[in-house]
């Protein structure tokens, strides 16, 4: 009579409400819950391992990444049950994205995504393993993550922003080839003249201009980011300018492309002495040297 009642279910009550106070933000509360159960199930441990997950992942929410750390450890150093260990990587993967430790981080998000079901929050995954990437100046893994986010078909907000990014993605110059740039810029500009687009012209004006500057399109680039902002940037080419024709290329190329409204000294300038000297040799029609 003196023992303590024994009920085989009753932790899953106490595990339940901890969720629910954890679920409605209220990380104190449920700290201290999974805190209980962790003491009070000390023998079993498969009981105990959960509840400090759970209780390391209140300790990142409050940012006490010192305490998440500690719980962690002592849930690893007792032999985690197998069964917890994709619930053991998440969290340590969130302790680690917290302290700022992305590096760290990307192998515990990867056992994540491969024990994900649910296809949205997987692509969700997805896209936080391609920000990760491009955080650490990788962008050729960055891009191939935002693709994998848009083959899941996820909600159509987040696989437009995914191809934003990917256009984030391409290096200044790598896209040297037409045919690149019109695959990379027709399905953009398909989107442009679709009403559910309307709210999100100014993002997929960005990308347009993100790869038309790695195209190193530069004029074409501007239009998109004036388009965006509405701000007239100049286009001041420099370097390589040797010949009158190469000028006349340059005016002819923003004249088609940016328009008569370009064409003044302070939105197009071509950055050469010799080449001025050369303008006026033939407008004067002898050899001059005034720069």
């Amino acid at each position: 009579l003196a023992r303590r009642e024994f009920n085989p279910f009753l932790h899953n009550a106490w595990m339940l409400m901890g969720k629910a106070q954890f679920q409605k933000g209220d990380f104190p509360e449920a700290a201290a819950t999974f805190s209980y159960i962790a003491r009070l199930y000390a023998g079993q441990p498969k009981i105990t391992a959960n509840a400090r997950i759970w209780l390391a992942q209140c300790y990142t929410q409050m940012g006490w990444y010192y305490d998440a750390e500690d719980v962690l450890q002592k849930v690893n150093n007792d032999s985690l049950p197998a069964t917890l260990a994709p619930a053991y990587s998440r969290t340590y993967g969130h302790y680690l994205l917290g302290s700022q430790r992305y590096r760290e981080a990307i192998p515990h998000l990867l056992t994540t995504i491969k024990n994900e079901k649910n296809k949205r929050q997987k692509s969700r995954e997805y896209f936080l393993l391609g920000q990760l990437y491009q955080l650490l100046q990788d962008p050729a893994k960055a891009y191939q993550a935002y693709g994998k986010v848009i083959k899941l078909s996820p909600p159509y907000e987040m696989e437009l922003n995914a191809r934003i990014r990917q256009t984030e993605c391409f290096s200044y110059g790598e896209l040297s080839n037409p045919a690149q740039v019109k695959k990379a810029t027709d399905k953009l500009y398909r989107m442009t003249r679709s009403d559910k687009n309307k709210e999100y012209l100014d993002q997929i004006h960005y990308a347009l201009g993100n790869i038309y500057l790695s195209a190193k399109d530069t004029a074409q680039a501007i239009k998109e980011y004036h388009q965006l902002t509405g701000r007239k940037i100049g286009f001041k080419p420099a370097g390589g300018l040797n010949t009158v024709h190469d000028a006349l290329v340059y005016y002819t190329i923003v004249k088609e492309v940016l328009g008569q409204e370009w064409l003044n000294n302070e939105l197009f300038r071509l950055g050469t002495s010799r080449l001025a000297n050369l303008l006026l040799s033939d407008i004067l029609g002898e050899e001059t040297k005034f720069f």
